[in-house]
């Protein structure tokens, strides 16, 4: 039902994108974007060293290959002092070996920026996806096949107090829903709110300091035991940020400040702490990038689970420009992630799961004309737990290969 709504606003979409570029100027920009792609994955489930693929799967193999076929369409016009973009795709994905797990997925992204006056603007947003939940968490049981539908609306105003300062006032909503009865314990609604102040000297540093308000809640409770709990939540947080160039090749950025988690029940699962992240990019020569991250957040479990994760990364990227057409990308990255939010481990006093995941990832892409881009990437992961399958806890360990090959063709 959800791929067939988003058809229809696709092709409402498109209706609209010819009916404002027929008397469009040429700053104004219609985007169809054709893709293909090819992915093959040598543990597509993510399965444990432990697992008996035969009688989770049926079969012996793990690996996989995942055709995609993928229809964009992006819409940026101006109207006076106003923008409209709206971004719509649609994806048919297909798997080789396991064909119970084929799925269509779509996306409908708008937003407005709207200015008033010279002192007063904003931005309203709306978006909605559908797509297979990912194989992430690493299993000794049978995966499930899971359709994540995602709703997201915000909306926010901006009003410049000085030259080089503004406020801005904003609100938020989303949900969460799965299909699969063992996801439905994650469906959740989150409302939020935020105030920020922020700086902007108009000579390359920026600042800013936000304060935000979040609830999340949960109306299917996950049964513990013989009990039930409800993973709802609130959050609140102060943030600083700030980006300075340090020199004309080089930028340091910073987000930094406290959140705090307030569970509705079995508040051991309460989190105070500090969250945010730091970023240094360099620019050695016109060609190369090479960027630095430090980061803490708290994150999701997974979309079958409502348990919260606290994630510690580090990572480091360079970019390369290796000719007019072509650039190659490496990416190295470990991230610890802590399961504090586990109902399980709280309610049965068992060890709070401790991951982590270090990943490699290469990449190269090709402007073969100038509609015609070509890309390959080979990308190795390998997660490490205390939950490894001995004193009766689940093994959550996994290590994978893949190899993806892109085509995409702009109109």
């Amino acid at each position: 039902m959800g791929i067939r709504c988003h058809a229809r606003s696709a092709a409402a979409f498109v209706a609209l994108a010819v009916s404002l570029t027929a008397a469009a100027d040429e700053a104004d920009v219609f985007n169809l974007v054709i893709g293909r792609s090819a992915l093959q994955d040598d543990n597509v489930f993510r399965l444990a060293p432990s697992a008996n693929a035969q009688a989770l799967l049926g079969s012996d193999r793990i690996w996989d290959r995942i055709d995609t076929t993928r229809l964009d369409l992006s819409l940026d016009k101006t109207i006076g002092r106003q923008r409209l973009r709206m971004d719509a795709d649609m994806r048919r994905n297909r798997y080789w070996n396991f064909s119970r797990f084929d799925n269509d997925g779509s996306s409908l992204k708008g937003s407005l920026s709207w200015t008033l006056t010279d002192l007063i603007g904003g931005e309203v947003t709306s978006s909605s996806s559908t797509s297979l939940s990912g194989f992430g968490n690493g299993q000794t049981q049978a995966p499930v096949r899971n359709i994540n539908t995602v709703n997201n609306a915000s909306a926010n105003v901006s009003l410049r107090i000085h030259p080089a300062w503004h406020m801005v006032l904003g609100v938020s909503t989303s949900g969460s829903s799965n299909d699969s009865p063992q996801g439905s314990v994650a469906n959740a609604r989150i409302g939020g709110s935020s105030a920020a102040l922020r700086y902007d000297s108009g000579g390359g540093t920026e600042a800013g300091l936000t304060s935000s308000l979040s609830k999340a809640r949960y109306p299917n409770p996950q049964q513990v035991s013989l009990f039930f709990v409800d993973n709802s939540y609130d959050d609140t947080s102060l943030m600083a940020d700030v980006s300075v160039l340090v020199t004309g090749a080089s930028r340091l950025s910073a987000t930094l400040g406290q959140t705090r988690r307030t569970m509705r029940q079995l508040t051991e699962r309460n989190f105070s702490g500090p969250t945010g992240s730091v970023g240094w990019t360099w620019q050695p020569t016109g060609k190369s990038t090479l960027t630095l991250r430090r980061s803490r957040d708290l994150g999701a479990a997974g979309d079958l689970n409502a348990s919260y994760v606290v994630n510690d990364g580090s990572s480091l990227s360079a970019t390369w420009a290796a000719g007019a057409k072509t650039q190659v990308a490496l990416s190295l990255e470990h991230k610890q992630s802590r399961y504090l939010g586990d109902p399980v481990a709280v309610a049965t006093a068992i060890p709070k799961r401790d991951d982590t995941l270090d990943s490699v990832a290469l990449s190269a892409s090709y402007q073969a004309l100038r509609t015609l881009k070509l890309d390959l990437s080979l990308r190795y992961d390998a997660r490490n737990s205390n939950y490894d399958g001995t004193a009766a806890t689940t093994d959550f360990r996994f290590h994978s290969r893949s190899a993806s090959f892109n085509v995409e063709y702009t109109f």
